[in-house]
């Protein structure tokens, strides 16, 4: 459910008060298992979650925005906002097969319960100005919140084993652990940031862009098992600078320099253990360039891209203990052609290459260190790619056609056991029964085709959306 309503207080001053709010029982699928290392189809519709399993969310989002136009040159934007979470979380997560029982192994309960109340404001102000006689645009703000999060949960997860189950005919059981659900910690996060973004025209055809960010965060976490408490101080930072170049006036080239510093996961979940881990650092460049053409029926864009990305964590699915690693690099392409066609065609075309590796990844494996340097990171494909073909045939009518295509990826970081890639078929036809009422039927994976969307881990495939359909109606009003 979402409700806005706005004020306008004047020509210039106006308020927004909205509020959203969402309750989601989603199903608690987690995979697929693998039976000597290969799919089997007839598994593929089956659950092995337990009976009394859980997934739910509740959220709520209120915000008040104030816009106000000071002048013809300045503005102001205002974001008070208040966000409230409630999320359940009771599962069974691994399934293994074991060969000389011809059976699985469910394992993995985890129960975990998030309590999460944030309120924070944003303000901001926009200068049309001119700087050194140059035509100049800059914002400048500050950002304020607080997090107040609490956890139960049946950690430290350390139960041994699990209960067998047949794989065609699995007895749903129920959760047990050895571990009671119990509160485990609660945490305040408070975080304050300053930034400023500018575009200055420097010529007709030249345009720079700089940004810069700073944000200071403090994380006061009780441990309610042991009574004790730590804080610490995280600071970080980033900035960009950027040059456009209109070449004509249909066709421009960019390039971007970047830089952040993030904490290394969610910075309300962080234990005492990871906080202090040292900031995720990351360095982007990206050069590219996009031109219409063909009267502006014709559009497409090409960019290049490298990223270099340090001490950022990786989880293992197995024990669920999250390791650092020391650098990570991306490097890739990325092209997309949109075309208007006679007679009310329309072709939209995407597609990326990406090589991505572990330059310095030490994984401690059964105790050892094992250098995983050179390695791609687990469900990263190299190549996907998109198409799109839609058609209008009058009266309202229209319908389209799509492909959807994900290259081979590996399963762990070893990179010994991969995923196969997939090319799924899409639908859809919509029709404007009335100048302000649209019927829609929307068609997922049209050929029904078996596909591994992701792998949970190097044994249990998350299979791909089967044959779905959607049924839409929209009335502008």
């Amino acid at each position: 459910m979402s409700a806005a309503l706005r004020f306008d207080a004047s020509d210039d001053l106006s308020f927004t008060l909205a509020h959203e709010r969402g309750d989601a029982e989603p199903m608690n699928y987690f995979g697929t298992p693998l039976i000597d290392g290969h799919y089997r189809d007839s598994l593929r519709k089956k659950n092995y979650n337990v009976e009394n399993d859980v997934q739910r969310y509740h959220d709520e989002w209120t915000r008040l925005n104030t816009d106000w136009a000071i002048s013809d040159s300045i503005s102001a934007s205002n974001q008070l906002y208040y966000i409230k979470s409630r999320r359940h979380w009771r599962n069974a997560e691994d399934y293994t097969w074991d060969s000389s029982l011809g059976q699985l192994q469910r394992g993995s309960y985890l129960e975990i319960k998030h309590d999460q109340e944030q309120v924070g404001d944003r303000q901001s102000f926009t200068f049309d100005h001119s700087l050194f006689g140059l035509a100049s645009k800059t914002v400048l703000g500050a950002e304020y919140n607080r997090i107040r999060f609490g956890i139960n949960s049946n950690s430290p997860y350390n139960d041994i084993g699990g209960d067998y189950i047949d794989p065609w005919h699995p007895a749903p059981g129920d959760f047990h652990s050895l571990d009671p659900t119990r509160p485990q910690s609660h945490s305040t996060t408070r975080t304050f940031a300053l930034f400023a973004e500018n575009r200055t025209q420097l010529s007709d055809r030249w345009s720079l862009v700089t940004g810069i960010r700073r944000d200071q965060n403090h994380i006061d976490r009780d441990n309610l098992i042991d009574n004790s408490r730590t804080d610490r101080s995280l600071n970080g930072g980033n900035w960009r600078a950027g040059l456009v170049f209109a070449v004509t006036d249909e066709l421009s080239l960019y390039g971007q320099y970047s830089t952040s510093e993030d904490g290394v996961s969610d910075l309300v979940t962080l234990s005492p253990s990871q906080q202090n881990f040292d900031l995720t650092e990351a360095k982007q460049t990206e050069f590219g360039l996009k031109q219409l053409f063909w009267d502006g029926r014709g559009e497409w864009t090409l960019a290049a891209y490298h990223i270099v990305k340090k001490k950022l964590l990786v989880d293992d699915p197995i024990t669920h203990q999250k390791q650092q690693a020391g650098q990570q690099t991306s490097d890739g392409l990325e092209a997309t052609l949109e075309l208007a066609l006679a007679n009310q065609w329309h072709v939209s075309a995407n597609a990326s290459v990406v090589r991505a590796q572990y330059d310095d990844f030490d994984q401690t494996v059964g105790g050892q260190s094992v250098s995983r340097a050179g390695n791609r990171p687990s469900n990263v494909p190299r190549r996907t790619a998109n198409l799109w073909v839609n058609k209008g045939f009058g009266y309202g009518v229209a319908a389209g056609m799509g492909l959807r295509y994900v290259d081979e990826r590996y399963a762990n970081t070893a990179n010994t056991q991969t995923v196969p890639g997939f090319t799924v078929v899409d639908a859809n036809l919509g029709w404007h029964v009335l100048p302000d009422v649209r019927l829609g039927l929307q068609l997922n994976n049209l050929l029904d085709r078996r596909y591994a969307a992701t792998a949970h881990s190097g044994e249990q495939w998350l299979m791909g959306e089967p044959r779905s359909y959607f049924a839409t109606v929209d009335y502008s009003f």
